[in-house]
């Protein structure tokens, strides 16, 4: 007596998700923003809804870099530093740390 095989078909309904809401916060030095910048700007070119979230002075790095390569899915938010809750003053350019002359002494 012989047994056939039978080919057995599953058909498995793949749900199609919409894109995914990614929110980068960059170390506020340049060799860190530059590469978030592109991965942030990969995921955009994808189709997912991308937000910076950066302090205005470092906003600026990011807007120019924007209008070279335009994507609709990336968006820069800026969060105002807490200068004076820290005992700082406005210029004293702890946004980004290459402003920094010591790190020691300039947030202490």
């Amino acid at each position: 007596m012989s047994m056939a095989n039978r080919d057995v078909e599953v058909e498995v309904e793949e749900e199609e998700e919409g894109p995914l809401k990614i929110y980068f916060i960059p170390y506020l030095a340049s060799g860190h923003m530059i590469p978030l910048f592109d991965i942030a700007t990969l995921f955009a070119s994808r189709g997912h809804h991308v937000t910076i979230i950066t302090t205005p002075f470092n906003a600026q790095s990011f807007t120019n870099n924007l209008h070279r390569k335009p994507d609709h899915h990336l968006h820069i938010h800026t969060v105002d530093f807490p200068y004076q809750e820290v005992g700082l003053s406005p210029d004293s350019g702890v946004e980004i740390m290459s402003n920094l002359t010591d790190l020691a002494t300039s947030v202490l």
